[in-house]
């Protein structure tokens, strides 16, 4: 029987919860089953905290650590044994659906820089399409004047158009 994984792309041992208890373990590449981690708790909220810990301290992806898991229980010659088949998060990817790649810090630090340029305090604005809650409850058209714009890159559109619109006194000159 051949063995599916590339020695390079999988490293020599990870940490993984085990799916239906819960428990932490140890597995090792080529091996079949698992090894008990004495650091496993009762919970398995805190194993997942624990497993992700140690396995980004070593350099693991959770891509690496799902293969790794996979391989350990149906063989490491199967596909789910490969982890080009996992995305960053150690999800299956599925054929024909594409998952937006994380943005980094700093290009939401960028994108909010350019959104603060672009609607600086004093800019009217109008609402193109309404918002409803958990945000704000707020109908298409409604106009206001922006007070700031948060450093948040990833809630700064939201801060535009919801938390930081005032609605002025008289608006008919928009």
């Amino acid at each position: 029987m051949r063995k599916n994984y590339d020695t390079p792309s999988l490293p020599e041992h990870c940490y993984a919860v085990l799916p239906n208890s819960g428990q932490l373990i140890e597995v090792r590449r080529g091996e079949m089953g698992y090894y008990p981690c004495a650091y496993s708790t009762g919970g398995r909220a805190y194993n997942q905290v624990l497993e992700n810990y140690f396995n980004a301290h070593e350099g693991i992806s959770k891509a690496q650590a799902a293969a790794m898991l996979a391989g350990s229980m149906f063989g490491w010659s199967v596909p789910a044994a490969d982890p080009s088949r996992y995305d960053l998060d150690g999800e299956p990817v599925r054929p024909g659906v594409r998952k937006a790649l994380p943005r980094s810090p700093q290009y939401l630090y960028e994108q909010a820089k350019l959104l603060r340029e672009e609607y600086a305090p004093g800019t009217k604005v109008i609402l193109d399409e309404a918002v409803n809650p958990p945000y704000y409850d707020a109908p298409a058209g409604l106009a206001g004047i922006v007070q700031s714009v948060d450093d948040a890159g990833h809630n700064a559109e939201f801060s535009i158009m919801l938390l930081f619109i005032k609605k002025p006194p008289a608006f008919n000159n928009f």
